[in-house]
């Protein structure tokens, strides 16, 4: 008995969830091996995108994401994830709908080289773009309240806007909690270091507005990729 009470608090993997109904067999190889609480939007996009692959009609890749985002929502009700992330895909990555161009997926090799050409002061931004999978204006506009070091996520609540103001994010899908994964975490916790040894005498007198605070995204003794000077 307490071997199956055990069993019932561990969450739960995809594959433990998923019958082994036909859709399964392309559910269950992708995301099987993630806990349901663990999967990302990125995750579901490449499946889309080995289904696409395998030669499955848009229609059938439709099925078996309705039946993903089926288990994701009953994943949520039960309090085994915080949202759905099937309904985070954009839509030109929803099945159906033709793409300008494929997407090329980086190696980690090709992400080195590339992070080893950006600046110092860019650098904050373009990690947490390439390791959170935001968009540049999400990167700019998180703040150090949405980075949460001890639960090891990052929150999108907001993004600069044209004037450099921070405004809402593109749609209510977009406003997600993601992973904070460990290149992303060493670089925000040395970003702040360097926030944190920069002289407040030095810095030159503003008036204190809400726009202010995300144009220092992009200035390193400021703000991290987003994250703001303090809580």
């Amino acid at each position: 008995m307490s071997e199956r009470c055990a069993e019932r608090e561990r969450t739960p993997r995809v594959a433990t969830v998923a019958t082994v109904h036909s859709p399964a067999r392309w559910i269950k190889p992708e995301l099987g091996h993630r806990s349901i609480a663990d999967v990302t939007v990125a995750d579901v996009r490449k499946l889309v995108d080995k289904l696409g692959v395998a030669g499955l009609a848009p229609s059938t890749v439709t099925g078996i994401i309705s039946i993903a985002s089926g288990l994701f929502r009953f994943a949520v009700k039960s309090g085994l994830a915080e949202r759905n992330p099937v309904r985070d895909l954009d839509r030109d990555d929803r099945p159906g709908t033709a793409r300008l161009t494929e997407p090329r997926y980086l190696s980690a090799d090709e992400i080195a080289a590339g992070l080893a050409r950006v600046g110092p002061t860019f650098y904050p931004v373009i990690v947490a773009c390439v390791f959170a999978a935001l968009r540049i204006s999400e990167a700019l506009g998180l703040r150090w309240r949405d980075v949460d070091f001890d639960a090891g996520t990052v929150t999108v609540a907001g993004q600069l806007g044209a004037h450099g103001e921070l405004v809402p994010v593109k749609s209510a899908a977009s406003a997600a909690t993601v992973p904070l994964l460990p290149a992303l975490a060493r670089e925000l916790r040395e970003h702040r270091s360097r926030q944190a040894s920069v002289d407040p005498a030095s810095r030159p007198r503003r008036r204190a507005r809400l726009r202010d605070e995300p144009r220092q995204a992009a200035e390193p003794p400021e703000r991290a990729p987003g994250a703001p000077r303090g809580r």
